[in-house]
């Protein structure tokens, strides 16, 4: 339970019952509030210490957001503030709701991971479909590049071969033009 048990003739005083919820109750609010990591429980009697030492960074880089002195709105800091004067069942039932307060943290906080999970691979698919998509789109562009590339040759070579069949359909109308004007009757 939440009260310690002590075998043989070490009966717990009430104080000392008092104290050990006390020092539950603030670390149970200080991990709630999401500052400090878990304590081991022989520092849990001392937890007035530990709420007021955060954890320290590893290898020398600037403290954490989680490593930060924890922020207490003003009826924290009342419930804080005024602990000697709550009873063991009051420590306990603070403790209880802290406790499910964390658990639902915990389930909003792991049903946005599942959210986020499944928005990056939403994400994911779409980033690929856009990916195929600009792909088959510049291939389409590259084959009508090519094919106005094979319709301007065709227009070249077309125009040229005009062009030759003109000046040689002259060339014939310039010798056709003397057995014409033999032919043709002479001016009154």
């Amino acid at each position: 339970g939440i009260i310690p048990q002590r075998s043989g003739s070490q009966q717990s005083t009430p104080r000392e019952v008092d104290r050990s919820l006390r020092g539950r109750f603030a670390l149970s609010l200080a991990q709630s509030v999401g500052v400090y990591g878990k304590i081991p429980r022989s520092d849990a009697r001392s937890s007035s210490s530990a709420l007021s030492t955060p954890r320290q960074p590893s290898s020398g880089r600037p403290p954490s957001r989680s490593s930060r002195t924890p922020t207490f709105n003003e009826r924290e800091r009342a419930i804080i503030s005024n602990l000697d004067d709550f009873s063991a069942g009051q420590l306990a039932e603070l403790n209880s709701r802290l406790y499910a307060s964390r658990v639902a943290k915990m389930q909003e906080l792991r049903q946005a991971q599942e959210e986020k999970a499944s928005l990056q691979e939403q994400l994911q698919e779409t980033l690929a479909t856009l990916a195929d998509s600009r792909h088959a789109s510049q291939q389409a562009l590259q084959s009508v590049q090519a094919d106005k590339q094979f319709v301007a040759g065709l227009l070249r070579k077309y125009r040229g071969l005009v062009g030759r069949f003109e000046e040689h359909r002259a060339r014939l109308d310039l010798r056709d033009s003397s057995e014409l004007d033999q032919a043709r009757p002479p001016p009154p």
